[in-house]
Parts: structure tokens; sequence; C-alpha cells
């Protein structure tokens, strides 16, 4: 290689192969050859990796193939050439100690960053994060170590080295990013299409590769750029199907059609988990509820219901600090016609089509929590279908003039198409189970839950009335939550009030029509308040109440969320006969009659004391939605 110079560089003899071996057009030719091989490799032949079960084969064969499109040429082509390989790609140079201890110190600091920012996004400590990539061994082994060496020595130790024998480092550095990134574009582009997740990426292993070439240039080596390269791998490798964020999953997409609305119930369990799940580092659609149909022209609640939704549907698509993407999707409410539905299903599928899209959301778990979703399974692409049952839907008939057997219907087909069957209620879970012993296996009860420290600062501290209730007297029975003029046991209020006028009946939560005890003196219904201010609002309660009817079938599978809340306030409680609290009995008081009713709240205000308090917050301490929503997460890393 008498042509050949040589350059001083770092106290060692560099050579340099100058510029006439490998011509400007035969590079050229190279490069585009390689991204037409690697392009029908990542796109037209991926499938056959993804028809490998076996982790540890499926790493072999990429990594194998990978050498062979990536490596092999370039040894190849330097060979014919008369180079020597391992001379020119900077793998035998000795390395220069200056730049190699400036560039550990800048890729360290990269790291620190980036792992940092993760741990903030998902709520972990970084310590989580390290150890739970420490049983994958393997793919550790393949991604983050054979990987980078196959795309240093391609990208520094060849494309940079030979664009730098005609341009200027900078120039040359600049260039071999471009490509390095695009070379990664093939495999994002099918998978995730032109979205945002690409464009981020891009940027991100753009300056990356910049980051790898000027290690390179400073220490004179190909080793350190391989080096950082190995620990970018590692800080940002996660398992593309279930990671988890200490007891919780994460980077998954999870569609959830909520049979609620987000901007005006109170919080209900679907609410909940999501939001933990969220904050878990899971990419979120909340669905608000698309309903089981319009009340009949002829209900009173139907003017205002109608008025809420629209105010709803003002809103459209609106992201929370959760992160969560709430959407108020735009449908008919007329289920009982087989066009309607079909219709709705085609604008449901679209509209969340389109937000995938936006959002990057690929492969979701589909959650349903209402029977009338049932048209969108099958065709959002889900992995994974999440069927949770809230109430005896069949039996409602005061919200909606669906029929009950078509709402059975849906119902019935969910169950058998869900992976997972989930119960917020006992009489739901052991009826469904003894009716459908074939949905055993995939049924689970996954009761309410409490904040419980949000609700039990209701005693823990000192409140001021609020200023709407300190001119009310006392002593005051709060209630908090839905009110309809179907589930408000209107005629225990006016026999209460007949018996007890002085006793002050606090109502706290939305109605879509005026209740017939309104024109009680002793009545106060306050309007919905925020869920951060139920605590002070309790805190100024003597007895928490429930006061439902009892002869309504639909209210009798009820498992009012807020009897947990109430306990956890520490504050006597006092219910109708419910199901789901029977067991109960004791720890609050649960009434037999409007006699019964009065007698109870007599003993709650005369015989209570911190013993009991005690006893009540203890009775729910534990069913947090954290614990829920940690329980969900281990379901869902089964499922999938």
């Amino acid at each position: 290689m008498t042509d050949q110079a040589s350059s001083q560089s770092g106290g060692a003899n560099v050579i340099h192969p100058g510029y006439g071996p490998l011509s400007n057009k035969a590079f050229a030719i190279y490069v585009v050859a390689f991204f037409v091989v690697w392009s029908l490799r990542a796109t037209v032949f991926i499938h056959i990796d993804e028809s490998i079960e076996s982790a540890v084969w499926k790493n072999v064969y990429s990594n194998s193939i990978k050498f062979i499109v990536w490596v092999a040429p370039v040894f190849i082509t330097l060979g014919v050439l008369g180079l020597h390989p391992f001379t020119y790609l900077k793998l035998t140079t000795p390395v220069n100690k200056r730049g190699l201890l400036l560039g550990a110190i800048v890729t360290l600091v990269w790291l620190f960053l980036v792992v940092l920012g993760e741990s903030i996004i998902s709520h972990r400590s970084v310590g989580a994060m390290l150890s739970a990539r420490s049983s994958e061994w393997f793919g550790i082994l393949a991604g983050v170590f054979f990987s980078p060496i196959w795309e240093e020595i391609l990208f520094r130790g060849f494309v940079l080295n030979r664009l730098n024998e005609s341009l200027s480092f900078w120039k040359s550095n600049v260039i071999s990013g471009l490509l390095f990134m695009l070379s990664h574009w093939p495999y994002w582009v099918s998978k995730f299409g032109f979205s945002g997740r690409v464009i981020r990426d891009s940027v991100n292993v753009f300056l990356l590769g910049c980051l790898f070439g000027w290690l390179m240039k400073k220490t004179n080596s190909l080793w350190p750029a391989i080096g950082a390269h190995n620990r970018q791998q590692l800080s940002f490798r996660s398992d593309s199907r279930v990671v988890r964020a200490g007891p919780m999953i994460r980077n998954q997409s999870i569609i959830c059609f909520a049979g609620e609305d987000w901007w005006y119930h109170h919080p209900h369990s679907k609410n909940h988990i999501m939001r933990r799940l969220a904050r878990a580092g899971n990419r979120v659609v909340f669905v608000n509820s698309i309903s089981m149909g319009l009340p009949s022209l002829s209900s009173p609640d139907l003017a205002g219901k109608i008025k809420r939704k629209l105010r709803s549907y003002a809103k459209a698509v609106r992201r929370t600090e959760e992160g969560i993407i709430v959407l108020s999707p735009p449908v008919l409410p007329f289920y009982s016609s087989r066009i309607v539905r079909a219709l709705n299903r085609w604008l449901l599928v679209a509209q969340l089509k389109l937000l995938m899209v936006a959002f990057e959301l690929r492969d979701p778990i589909l959650w349903i929590a209402i029977p009338t979703a049932r048209e969108v399974a099958g065709h959002l692409g889900e992995r994974a279908l999440i069927y949770q049952v809230s109430d005896k839907y069949e039996a409602n008939t005061m919200d909606h003039a669906s029929s009950s057997e078509l709402i059975r219907t849906m119902h019935q087909d969910l169950l058998a198409r869900a992976g997972l069957v989930y119960y917020s209620g006992r009489k739901l879970f052991e009826e469904d189970i003894e009716e459908h012993p074939e949905i055993a296996h995939k049924a689970k009860l996954l009761e309410q839950a409490v904040d419980f420290e949000h609700f039990a600062s209701a005693t823990a501290r000192q409140w001021d009335d609020p200023e709407d209730v300190a001119s009310i007297g006392r002593p005051r029975l709060g209630y908090f939550g839905a009110i309809e003029s179907w589930l408000i046991d209107q005629e225990l209020i006016r026999y209460v009030s007949r018996k007890r006028p002085e006793w002050q009946w606090v109502l706290l939560g939305l109605k879509a029509a005026p209740l017939a005890v309104e024109e009680l003196p002793n009545f106060h219904h306050l309007g919905a308040k925020p869920y951060s201010d139920m605590p002070r609002y309790a805190s100024s309660f003597d007895v928490c109440v429930l006061p439902w009817v009892t002869d309504n079938k639909f209210v009798g599978y009820g498992s009012a969320i807020k009897v947990r809340e109430y306990l956890a306030t520490g504050k006597p409680v006092v219910i109708t006969p419910l199901y789901e609290y029977e067991r109960l009995d004791g720890i609050l008081r649960v009434s037999r009659g409007y006699d019964d009713f009065i007698a109870k709240v007599e003993d709650a205000l005369e015989n209570d004391s911190t013993d009991k308090r005690e006893a009540r917050q203890q009775s729910v301490k534990e069913s947090t939605w954290d614990a829920r929503a940690e329980a969900v997460s281990r379901d869902i890393e089964a499922l999938l």
C-alpha cells in the first residue's frame, strides 16, 4: 500500500487508505445497495423473526442476519481493496486516553439525563429501572452487546471514515449520522407509520450517531463509540411486550370504554384504575360514556342528560395532567336499530383509529365497561379484550329506552369474547358464574376501593365548614354521588323529615332533573363538588347516609363506591340494605325500614366513639385503588 498516507494521532501511526481505492460512485452504490437489502429485510421478511417463538433463537437469527447484511460486506469490500479491515475500521489503533476520558464523561452525563428523565416520567427509581432488566440476560447480550458492534463497524468505522477522506470531519459526521438514522426507518415506518414517535426517535438516533462519531475522533478508536452505544442500548432497552414499572406494567396502549363521563361524574372504578395505569407509563385513552340509549321522551331526566352530554361533546379530545387522552365521541343513541349500531361502529372506529395514529397507540388492550361498546370489539386491532361488569345492565330500564333483551345479548357476547372479565360487585359475580360456568376460569371479582388517605383526611385534621354548609344546622345527614329520582328514596326522606324535622339532609352531586323532596325546608342540594373538596365536605357531616331505594332490581346490584369513601372518613355510616355491604353490618349500620333508619341514625349520633371510628377506617384501609390497580396490572400481564 505504497500510495497510502500515514498520519499521526494520539501518538500512534494510523493508516488511511487515501481517496483512490473506493471511488465516490462505488461508495454510493454500496450505500444504496445496503439500504435496499436492509429495507427488504426490515419490512418484507420481518415476519420470519415474528414466527420464531423462542426469544433465544429469535435473537440468534436477527443478529446473524444483521452481521451478514451490515458487517460481512464491509470486511469483504476492504479485503478486495487490499486494506486491513481492523486497521481501517480503527479497531486496532491505540486509544487516545485523554479523549477516552472526555468521551466517557460526556457519555455518562448523557445516559444519566436519559435515565433520570425516564425515571421521572415512569415514576420509578433509577435502581428499579436497572433491576427490572437484570433477568433479561440473553436479550442484553444480543441486543446490547452484538448489535451495537455491527452498527458501529458499518456507520462509524466504514461510512464515516470513507466520507472523511474527501469531506471535513463534521460534514462527514452529520452525513453518517443521517444515514445511521435512516437505517432505522424501514422498520419504524412499517410498524408505526410517520408518527410523532418516529420523528422523536429519529432525532435521538441522529444525535447519538453524531456523538458516537465524535467519540471515535477524540479517542482515535472505534471501541469507545461501541462502548457508548452498548450503554445507550442498556438504558433504552425494554421488552416490547410487557415491562413492569415496579409492581405495574408499562409501555402498553389501553383504550377504555368507561361507561362514565370523565368531566362530570364522581370518579368511578375505571377513572381511578386508568389514572394509575397512565401514571405507571402506559398510553391510555378514556372514552366517555356512549350510553345505552336515550331515556324515553316522557322521562324527566331527558333534557338534563342531553344538555350535560352536549357539554361533554364540546370538549371533544382533551389530555389530562396524567397524560390520559379523554375522548367524547359523538354517536347516535338509538341502539335498537341495526343500521344505527353499524353506523356507530363506523363512527367510533374511525375516531379511535385517528387517535391511535395521532398518539402512537398500537396493539391496544381494549377495556369495555358498557355493553354498547361491543360494536367496536375486534375492529381496533386489540391484543386483548377486558370486560368489566359494573351493573346489572339489562335491569336498567330507567336511564334509556333500549330493550333489555338487546342489552342482555350484548352482555353475553362480551362475556364470551373477553379474555378477562371483572365484576365490581359480589352479587353480579356470583350470579353470572352460576349462569355461565364456562367463564369461571377468566372471571374475577374487582371490588370497589378508596383513596384512603384522601378521605381519611376528613377526620385527620381540622376543617372549617364550607361556605355553603356553614349556615345549615345540625345534625347533618350527608350524601355525595349520583342523584336520580329513581335512585334516591324520596319517601324515606319525607318520612324521616316528618319524624325528625331538625335533621338536615345535605346532598352533593349531579342531578338531571329536580327531586320532589327539594321543597322540604331541611333538604339541601348543594350541587356537584370537585373530588378534591370531598374530605372537607365530609368533615361537616354528622352521619354519612346512603338513602337508596330498596324496591328497584337494578339498584339492588349496586356496589356504591361512596360507602367505602364514607368509611374511610371515619364518620358514622347508615345505609339502606345493599347486598354488597351486608357483610359489613356492625361496622356500618344497615337499616331495615324507615323507623329502623331513624333508630340507626340516632344510635350513630349518640353512641359513636374513637374505637368505632378506627374500626370503620381499618375495614377499608387496605382496599385502596393503588392495590386494585396493581392487581389489574398482574392480571393483564398474565393475560398477555
